[in-house]
């Protein structure tokens, strides 16, 4: 059987070059998404959700393109 995929979070126009999506373990229903230039944006986990908020910038830090740049996000398991 084919898969069928839905799109999700489409209001949240402004983010682009998506290379992670971390869910953290502490039970707060947020997302996290990297942007490979080294930004990670944070919102709530709703598909009606419209904005994001900068988590953390590091784009100074960070020289992207094809395989390099910012390309993960790991969450300690007591992260909160």
């Amino acid at each position: 059987q084919p898969m069928t995929f839905v799109p999700a979070f489409t209001r949240l126009t402004s983010l682009g070059g998506l290379v992670g999506f971390e869910i953290p373990p502490d039970g707060s229903n947020r997302i996290f998404v990297v942007e490979q230039v080294g930004r990670i944006h944070v919102f709530e986990n709703r598909n009606d959700v419209a904005t994001s908020r900068v988590f953390l910038d590091i784009r100074s830090l960070v020289v992207a393109g094809g395989e390099q740049g910012l390309l993960g996000l790991a969450f300690d398991p007591d992260y909160a």
